[in-house]
């Protein structure tokens, strides 16, 4: 039986706070890390360019906080996902090359398994879409950071049963985000995972949304195990 978690990565979604983002610089970005590698065994530090910008992070959690960016400066930077207190970057989990556009939010998941043979863990980065929703609403994005997740559907509703509904996201894969979904009314919703094309309820979560926010969840495998953990990560967007 898959158990999938959520890593709340509601960047405005609901447990990770709201944070107001300002991205009026030409010259920087906002960035955030999500920290989603399950199999690693240990805290991990970030740098970038080389130098560390959080050290000790656990899995499942984010850099700089669930309700918060970063200011990065705008171009190529090489970011480095690495055992905390460890600095040989022969030792790096993720050694990658990412761009960054001014003014410009991301959220960037380090995701994968480095007990797989290969060793497949990666560095996704993700566009953020901060514009504020219609009035009275919010605005929801999924991450699918499980490898063991497979590929889901998405249901996000006011209470009832799914049968004989369509997923509001169909076929969300592994390494891949969601669209926005905009035009939800604030209030209390519960959000349910499926195996694509099945309606077997993998998870069924309830979130209190808020008008005028804007979320993510980051779905992540349990931490040390090949499962889906069932309480996605929230972050806030804004």
């Amino acid at each position: 039986m898959r158990i999938l978690k959520i890593v709340s990565a509601i960047l405005t979604l609901a447990a990770l706070g709201v944070f107001a983002v300002s991205c009026g610089s030409s010259s920087k970005s906002q960035a955030r890390l999500v920290y989603a590698i399950p199999d690693e065994g240990g805290n991990v530090d970030i740098a970038i360019d080389g130098n560390n910008v959080t050290t000790n992070l656990a899995f499942g959690s984010v850099w700089p906080s669930t309700s918060g960016y970063s200011s990065v400066s705008s171009g190529s930077r090489k970011i480095e996902v690495r055992p905390t207190g460890d600095t040989n970057a022969s030792d790096d989990i993720i050694n990658s090359t990412t761009s960054f556009n001014g003014g410009s939010p991301y959220t960037l998941v380090a995701t994968g398994r480095v007990t797989d043979n290969p060793p497949d863990q990666i560095l996704s980065v993700f566009s953020d879409d901060n514009t504020a929703p219609t009035s009275g609403n919010f605005k929801l994005r999924m991450i699918h950071a499980s490898p063991s997740g497979g590929s889901l559907d998405v249901y996000v509703i006011q209470g009832g049963s799914i049968q004989g509904l369509a997923p509001n996201i169909a076929t969300l894969t592994y390494k891949s985000a969601s669209s926005y979904l905009g035009s939800l009314a604030a209030g209390t919703w519960q959000v349910f995972l499926t195996p694509a094309g099945s309606q077997a309820v993998i998870s069924n979560l309830q979130y209190t949304f808020a008008s005028g926010k804007i979320y993510t969840l980051v779905l992540t495998d349990n931490n040390g195990s090949q499962s889906i953990n069932p309480t996605p990560l929230q972050l806030n967007d804004n």
